[in-house]
């Protein structure tokens, strides 16, 4: 009996081995086919920044927070908030579901401030019909640290955004880039499929490799 346990156990050491072995050939294999095709000449970057800023200005969609953080008397907080709350809401939901619910919400709570002076059961009853509860939950939480550790300002870096609760790498790169200006960028699944397009990437663009090349 003991015997067969230790061939046994033997056997799987081996095949895990072996799978392991497998695992990192295949990584070194994907990361030895990124070439010089998949990077953007410094030339061409100025000439697709604008051809894409060209086809927003034509096809970009009229979206409630995009007209509010586009006041130019709006303060940087305030705008950061709005971005905040419309990437939290858009997350795993249609854009156009989310409008109603967005202006709905900040009507209620305008600023960060504001939210904080609600309850969680209020919270969630606003945002009843979206789903994933715990992404307003994790609004609620993160408004409360906001106040309570820095005065009700926004941290204004990925960086810092990015240790609040529910704040991804994506998110936390769109309210400090699109509030702040700072300099990150924001790779969605649009954005993979748009530049494996123009850099000729073969391999699926929601593969681990292909996200960090893009990152």
């Amino acid at each position: 009996m003991l015997t067969k346990i230790c061939i046994t156990s033997s056997k799987f050491c081996k095949c895990a081995n072996i799978k392991l072995e497998t695992n990192k050939m295949k990584i070194a294999k994907e990361e030895m086919n990124i070439c010089k095709i998949h990077f953007f000449d410094e030339k061409v970057i100025p000439s697709f920044r604008n051809i894409l800023l060209s086809w927003y200005e034509c096809n970009c969609r009229s979206l409630p927070w995009r007209c509010l953080v586009k006041n130019p008397t709006l303060d940087r907080n305030t705008k950061a908030y709005y971005v905040w709350v419309s990437e939290i809401m858009c997350q795993q939901t249609q854009v156009a579901t989310v409008k109603h619910y967005f202006e709905r919400w900040i009507e209620k709570w305008p600023s960060v401030v504001d939210l904080t002076e609600t309850s969680l059961e209020e919270v969630n009853k606003i945002w009843s019909g979206l789903g994933y509860y715990s992404r307003a939950k994790n609004l609620y939480e993160a408004a409360k640290i906001i106040c309570l550790s820095k005065n009700g300002k926004i941290p204004q870096t990925a960086e810092e955004l990015e240790k609040l609760p529910g704040v991804g790498r994506y998110t936390a790169c769109a309210i400090s880039s699109i509030a702040f200006g700072e300099r990150k960028a924001t790779v969605d699944g649009n954005i993979q499929r748009v530049l494996s397009r123009m850099l000729c990437v073969g391999e699926n663009p929601t593969s681990r490799i292909v996200k960090d090349h893009l990152w």
